[in-house]
Formats: C-alpha cells, structure tokens, sequence
C-alpha cells in the first residue's frame, strides 16, 4: 500500500456511529437498488480513530461528470504531509470516466459510492454522514489544496470554522482572495474551498439546506456565523479553485439565493436587497463585457475590485 496520508493511521477497529447525527451516522451508505458502484478501504474492514494528539481530518469530494481534474483533487489529498486523513467521494453517477479513476485510487479512499442524487446540498450531507473526523473539509472535483493544508488545520485548536487565502486560476492568470467572516451577513466573504467545520459544529446546527440549489455554502456559512461560532481566518493559501464551469445565469440565480439566505435568517431586508442589486448589475456588467470582448477588463474586476471590496466593506 502507497504511503499515502490516508493509509498511515489504520485500524480493524470501526469507529462509533451516531444514528441521526449530521456527522458520523454511516460507515457505508445504506442499500440503494440504483446505485452504480461504492468501494474503497472501508469495504476492506479498514477505518481511522480520532487521536487528541492527531486530530482525524475528514475530506469530503463531490463530482459529477468531473475526470477531467479530477485526478489532481484526489492526489492533492493523498500526498499531504498531515497522516491521520479520511478521505470519502460521492459521485454523482458520472459516465465520463469518473468512476473508473475512483476505482484506480480505492484503496487509498475511506469510501467511494457512484449513484443519483438530489443535487449538491444533498451530495454534500451524503459526504458529512459518512465523515468521522474532528475536522470536515469539502473539497469539490475542479480544486486542489495546496502541499500544507491539512497540517494547517490540525495545529489550531481554536474555532468551530477555519478558513484561509483562495487561490483563482483563470486560464494563465491567477490572482488570490482571503476570506473575511465579519463580512458574511453582507456577501460571500469566505473561500469555501478553504473551510474547514469542526465536526460537532454540524451536528449541532444541522446539514446544508437542500432547498438551495446554487447558495448552499453561503447559507450554512452564514447560520454558523449568526450562531456565533468562532471563524478562524488563517493567512496561508489553504485551495486553489478554477474560474470557470459557472454560467452567468447560474451565478446570477446564486446572488438571489444569497438574499434568499439572509431573508431566512431575518437579516435586514432593505440593505440585503440593495446589496443583491448591486451584485446583479455588476454581474450583467461583467457579461456584456465578455461578449464584447473586453475579456481584460472583466480579469482587472475580478483581480484588483473583488479583493478591494472584501478590505473595505
């Protein structure tokens, strides 16, 4: 076996499940007639144990359809320094190869399982019930961490959330963002790819909320903020993500989901609306832009305005 970070700290012995718990509640998913395929270490009576010295770290991807970078995701996990690190996948039902390359890495993945769902929030829940780490990173098929990540994460004690700097690839281009907490109640204001939520955290304040196709993150971010729980912003780069694969309808039907979250959770009404049209405008701005060409000065917007925002609002 590959000394990878997800095979140095095995065991015979499962791990507690906690029936009706957000985090923990499975080791397997339960039968599903539909479903295409699972495997991975588990189905081999091969778990991991929560150390106080070496805290677990769960990591959770999702992918549909997503061979393309994929590879890069999973190997971004397995080469970690960090070594108490479980790993589970929830496919989609992808055709384009996905699950073949699942396959390929099974025996350095806690779990996989390739079937049907309804859609990202429910594909994220699946991933939390089967995770029995100390810490939960979600992790989706077009980003990677980057080399110290999850060592990162197992040396702060404080928090219920960690989060970090963002890296954006844009074809040659890349820029970086940092996530800031205090601005939740007003926008997106932490990297999601970079989060990392304390196990507990989930079980007490629930799972992402399914009713939201696009927002799900934001939404759950912002509930555990209103809640009180302590966001740790670290400065190091924790992912990078790919710009792109968004359309500009859909990221337009995200920023109504995000008013849509901050009605839920009674945040002011006028301010929110205020802040979702001038979001909307910029977006329909940015896609006039693109169709005329003017492909620089949507990259001078995304480089130098989005983080001069997040500094100042």
């Amino acid at each position: 076996m590959n000394h990878y970070s997800t095979t140095q700290q095995l065991t015979k012995t499962p791990p507690k499940v906690k029936r009706g718990h957000v985090t923990g509640a499975y080791l397997t998913l339960p039968p599903n007639p539909h479903r295409y395929g699972e495997g991975g270490m588990r189905h081999s009576s091969l778990y991991k144990r929560n150390d106080e010295t070496m805290p677990l770290i769960s990591v959770v991807t999702i992918v549909y359809n997503g061979v393309a970078h994929l590879e890069e995701t999973i190997l971004s996990v397995l080469h970690q320094p960090y070594k108490n690190v479980e790993y589970i996948v929830i496919d989609g039902g992808s055709t384009d190869g996905s699950v073949a390359l699942l396959k390929r890495y099974e025996d350095a993945i806690d779990y996989w399982v390739s079937e049907a769902d309804h859609g990202i929030a429910d594909a994220f829940n699946k991933g939390l019930s089967l995770c029995h780490g100390e810490w939960i990173g979600l992790l989706n098929a077009d980003d990677y961490y980057t080399e110290q990540t999850l060592q990162v994460i197992a040396t702060e004690n404080r928090g219920g959330v960690i989060c970090g700097r963002l890296k954006f690839l844009e074809g040659e281009q890349s820029f970086e963002t940092k996530s800031v907490p205090k601005l939740l109640p007003r926008m997106m204001s932490v990297n999601h790819p970079t989060t990392f939520v304390r196990s507990r955290v989930y079980d007490q304040y629930g799972p992402f909320d399914t009713t939201f196709s696009l927002a799900m993150d934001y939404e759950l971010l912002l509930r555990l903020f209103l809640h009180n729980i302590e966001f740790i912003a670290k400065d190091e780069t924790l992912a990078v993500m790919r710009m792109g694969g968004v359309s500009d309808r859909q990221y337009r039907d995200s920023l109504w989901e995000v008013y849509r979250a901050k009605r839920k959770h009674g945040l002011s009404l006028p301010s929110s609306f205020a802040t979702f049209l001038g979001q909307y405008s910029r977006s329909l701005t940015t896609s006039l832009f693109n169709k005329a060409g003017l492909d620089f000065a949507v990259r001078f917007y995304r480089q130098h305005f989005i983080k001069i925002n997040r500094k100042y609002l």
